[in-house]
């Protein structure tokens, strides 16, 4: 038997591309580059004909595995801060603390005929634990000082605090601890002494402490913690 070989239109993709002939009904062509074939149906030219099967091992395989995550970039740059949010309401009011330690003693009084203030019982409220001591009423009432006789002699001097109330200053609380130790600008002297059981409070006037009175006639509070 004569040997006999069989050879079909063949030619490399941009020569296909460019001549783009059109294959007669069942006639093959191959692509030697993309090793795949088409077959021709009489009118339509070859870049709008499709290739068939695989062409010859060209063909996708299954897709890869996904390969490792690459290294983390750099952090950009912060943003420039946001404005503040409103203030939150104001939250309730908290429990009363406990009270502090000490003696508080609170007298209130009037003012005297001239330049005094008026000590006198019945005139002047007084509120003096017992257990610290017994207020000593004034005989007049132009009285300029009061004392107290302590139930007990201190070991040590007392510390103090003194805050005294005048309608002569605004109505409210002046803290006058100083005042009682160095005395005022025009005397040196202070204002409370101790001596033995004798807790005395002295040079109270008029100049010291204006008389301006309130509604119910009084000129003068004040209100002292002894620790």
């Amino acid at each position: 038997m004569p040997f006999i070989q069989f050879q079909i239109r063949r030619g490399i993709s941009a020569d296909w591309a460019y001549n783009n002939p059109t294959l007669a009904a069942g006639e093959f062509g191959y692509d030697t580059d993309q090793k795949k074939v088409k077959i021709g149906d009489g009118g339509t030219p070859w870049v709008s004909l499709a290739f068939i099967g695989n062409g010859g091992g060209s063909g996708s395989g299954a897709t890869g595995a996904t390969g490792a995550t690459g290294p983390t970039g750099t952090n950009g740059t912060n943003g420039t801060n946001g404005t503040n949010g409103t203030n939150g309401a104001t939250g309730a009011t908290g429990a009363t603390g406990p009270a502090g330690s000490g003696t508080v003693v609170s007298i209130k009084a009037k003012p005297g005929s001239s330049s005094g203030f008026d000590f006198r019982l019945g005139q002047a409220v007084v509120d003096c634990p017992s257990s610290f001591g017994t207020f000593n009423y004034a005989g007049s009432d132009n009285a300029t000082e009061f004392t107290i006789t302590l139930a007990s002699t201190p070991t040590a001097p007392p510390k103090i605090f003194c805050k005294m109330f005048s309608p002569a200053t605004g109505n409210t609380w002046v803290d006058m601890t100083g005042l009682l130790f160095y005395g005022s600008a025009s005397s040196a002297s202070p204002v409370l002494t101790i001596s033995g059981t004798t807790f005395r409070i002295r040079s109270l006037t008029s100049t010291l402490l204006p008389y301006v009175t309130d509604s119910s006639g009084y000129a003068l509070y004040i209100y002292m913690q002894v620790l």
